[in-house]
């Protein structure tokens, strides 16, 4: 790839070469000669239109020469059609171009693909809300005699029309002839691409332009003003410097948000954009609505249930207003401000900012990125730190640690399962408490984590679960193969009849859902009110809107769910929070299993009304020792870092180390098999170093598979997982990079896919 010339210096010369990336698979980029009419107007990071095969692709240039790339025939390079849009003005900016670079080195991704996250959505062009008119020069044009029939016949058009004719009428048919057409009167400032009246893109209602509260005496203050006014000095320090910087902000929600409205203000009123991301559509709305009831106007709420024309349009907004507030979901990041302030990532922890799809970046690390690319804050806010923001494998700014007033908690019980009989749902201890709350009417939410349907075996005497002996993550029960299997390392043994742990006979699978715990409810508790919310009782849009709304209005006495409830913003406090298994996600087999049950303990506490006022959590487990629940119960969340971090230090996990999951599909078993052994043993030859270069004892697994991932073959295809595990980010990147390129090489593409997932947050 050559490098680029700037962007505002075209080249004045006989032939032009351009330098384009399609949004395709393909990890490199293709020449196209740059036709004389298009010379004097075409730009680095415009999108352009190419012949590609048989069909005709948007892309972006990234570079622009006056020789031709050695090894390439001028009678086999094709020309670009035309620019894709109308004004030849709309074009990816040089600092997103370069994230998508960034992202595409970072996530082992082809460029072409990480291309897709910053070009405009379909519909980019915005024609659905823009028009064409006539100029004064244009209409001195119609006077002269040397005018091309063409552009005589559109000139005529635009004067009969003063208010401008729509592009969608004029690129009807989308003729190549007519984009030339307009590309060269648009170059000549004869005709002007104007706005037409459209609707407000997704703003919450009357909130139409940037205002911000002009004081900060109209937000009620929920935190120590000592530790916000520091915030606000390190935000406005970074804004007047000329660098970025990290900040990780754990408060309550309530913190969080009036934290959120003083940045905002500092930000805008220093002339600088914000961006809010948050993970869910859901909660985008959410705060979006939450901040204009505070006097801010959020110029759009981006989210993929908008259409593309409405996604287009506020590209476009983005690009050419300033300041303004967005808020959006992960795709949001992407966004074309001309100058980001601060972004602020709400709720760090959330899985949902992963991107699923290639090239499966996470909204977070990409924000990271791209503020470094500028100058400005990236705030982290959430309830818990995640351990990979807290302890980053890199030093990537400066991420510190700023925790705010500390509220009010209930009372916290742990019921010990093991002392009751076999099979006990609700203990007795749970069952006072809900008769509690049910008399008192302050309401009571029963958690069971969806994922209890696992298929876990756990020991009734000592709680704890048969482990995988080299990965020592719970090994996964199949009542279908009457076998325990490792999901990582592929192991499989026969169910033990006795615990390995303290020899007990009473290993018993786990896995009661909320359609039981409803049932058992009803029948002890007869004339409650009782609400079920989970994937079955929300499946629909209709049911989904019913749902919330009974639970927001306190139709119930008794509301029983999955990690659906467990949002601060939606679920009123209640009298009793009660958590019926614990364990159901503490035996995962997964790493992160431990990580992410205190998590979703901590959230189901912050459910409950205060000491104070009688809120109480009841939690029930089978293993009241495990470090997730002692440090839930004390409410001390170093309990829980130090003795998590020991473990994955000491077994080689993130943060300690960078995990690389690789993917290898296809229809045929044996040639997918061959693929996969044969791009393992690369990058395990790769990363052979010595003993004492290896601080974490990887020896051996440094490289884990190939192995079957979880779950069955989807449509036919069979598949094999591979894990890297890597004490140095860029030698583990570099090394999967460059056999994978090898490997894919060897390969036919429509034969075997090879699929690359950085930072893994869930496994096939």
């Amino acid at each position: 790839m050559r490098d680029a010339l700037p962007a505002e210096s075209p080249v004045a010369a006989r032939h032009l070469y351009a330098e384009i990336v399609v949004p395709r698979h393909i990890r490199g980029s293709f020449t196209y000669l740059v036709p004389t009419r298009l010379q004097p107007i075409l730009r680095v990071g415009q999108c352009v239109y190419v012949p590609f095969g048989r069909s005709q692709l948007q892309g972006a240039v990234i570079s622009l020469n006056d020789t031709l790339p050695v090894g390439v025939s001028l009678e086999r390079i094709k020309e670009i059609s035309s620019i894709a849009t109308a004004d030849g003005q709309s074009k990816i900016p040089p600092e997103l171009l370069e994230l998508a670079r960034r992202v595409a080195d970072y996530y082992v991704a082809p460029l072409g693909q990480c291309l897709r996250l910053v070009l405009p959505p379909s519909g980019g062009d915005n024609r659905r809300t823009r028009r064409l008119t006539l100029t004064t020069l244009g209409r001195e044009a119609l006077g002269t005699a040397s005018l091309m029939d063409d552009a005589r016949t559109l000139l005529e058009r635009l004067r009969r029309k003063p208010a401008g004719i729509r592009t969608t009428t004029l690129f009807k048919h989308d003729a190549p002839t007519q984009r030339q057409v307009i590309e060269e009167l648009l170059g000549k400032a004869w005709i002007a691409e104007v706005q037409a009246q459209s609707d407000s893109v997704g703003s919450p209602p009357n909130q139409t332009a940037i205002s911000v509260s002009s004081s900060d005496e109209e937000l009620h203050s929920f935190a120590d003003g000592s530790t916000f006014h520091a915030l606000e000095s390190r935000l406005c320090a970074t804004l007047e410097g000329d660098g970025s910087d990290t900040v990780v902000v754990q408060a309550s929600l309530a913190d969080r948000i009036e934290f959120l409205h003083r940045a905002i203000h500092r930000t805008v009123t220093s002339g600088r954009s914000v961006l809010v991301l948050a993970g869910e559509t859901d909660r985008a709305r959410w705060l979006a609505g939450r901040l204009a009831k505070h006097g801010i106007a959020v110029a759009a709420c981006l989210h993929s249930a908008l259409p593309d024309e409405i996604r287009a349009e506020i590209w476009r907004r983005v690009q050419e207003a300033e300041p303004q507030v967005v808020v959006g979901t992960r795709s949001a990041v992407f966004l074309p401000f001309r100058s980001l302030g601060m972004i602020w990532v709400e709720g760090a922890g959330d899985t949902s900012f992963k991107e699923p799809k290639e090239p499966r970046y996470h909204a977070r690390d990409v924000a990271r990125l791209r503020i470094q690319l500028g100058q400005g804050l990236l705030i982290l806010g959430c309830s818990q730190i995640p351990l990979d923001v807290a302890n980053p494998l890199d030093d990537t700014g400066t991420v510190v640690r700023e925790a705010l007033s500390v509220e009010s908690k209930p009372s916290i019980e742990v019921v010990d399962l093991r002392s009751f009989e076999k099979g006990t749902v609700l203990s007795l201890p749970l069952l006072d408490a809900m008769r509690e709350a049910i008399d008192r009417r302050s309401g009571a939410l029963l958690f069971l984590n969806r994922k209890g349907y696992a298929n876990a075996l756990v020991c009734r005497d000592c709680g704890q679960v048969p482990r995988c002996d080299s990965c020592l993550i719970a090994l996964a029960y199949s009542r279908r193969m009457g076998r325990l299997l490792c999901s990582y390392c592929g192991t499989t043994v026969t169910t033990p009849s006795t615990c390995p742990v303290c020899s007990g006979h009473r290993l018993r699978p786990i896995g009661d859902g909320t359609e039981r715990i409803e049932e058992e409810v009803g029948r002890l508790f007869p004339g409650a009110r009782i609400v079920r919310a989970d994937g079955d009782t929300m499946r629909k849009p209709s049911q989904v809107t019913a749902g919330w709304k009974a639970i927001q209005d306190r139709q119930w006495d008794i509301l029983i769910g999955t990690q659906l409830v467990l949002r601060d913003y939606a679920v009123p406090l209640v009298g009793l929070v009660g958590v019926i298994h614990a364990d159901a996600s503490l035996n995962l087999p997964d790493f992160r299993a431990a990580e992410r049950s205190y998590h979703m303990l901590c959230e189901a506490v912050a459910l409950a009304l205060p000491d104070k006022d009688g809120g109480r959590v009841v939690i029930q487990s089978l293993l009241p020792s495990h470090h997730a629940v002692q440090a839930v119960v004390h409410q001390d969340e170093r309990i829980f870092s130090t003795e998590e971090l020991r473990h994955r230090t000491a077994l080689g996990y993130p943060p300690a180390v960078q995990l690389i999951g690789l993917y290898v599909s296809g229809r045929d078993q044996g040639l997918v098999e061959k693929a996969a052994s044969e791009l393992a043993d690369r990058i395990r030859a790769s990363l052979v170093v010595s003993d004492q270069a290896l601080p974490t004892g990887l020896g051996e697994n440094a490289v884990l598979g190939p192995v079957p991932p979880p779950g069955p073959n989807i449509r036919g295809r069979h598949r094999r997982q591979i894990l890297v595990k890597s004490v140095w980010r860029e030698r583990g990147l570099r090394s999967v990079r460059q056999n994978l390129e090898l490997v894919e090489d060897a390969y036919p593409r429509h034969a075997v896919k090879f699929d690359v997932d950085v930072d893994p947050v869930e496994m096939w």
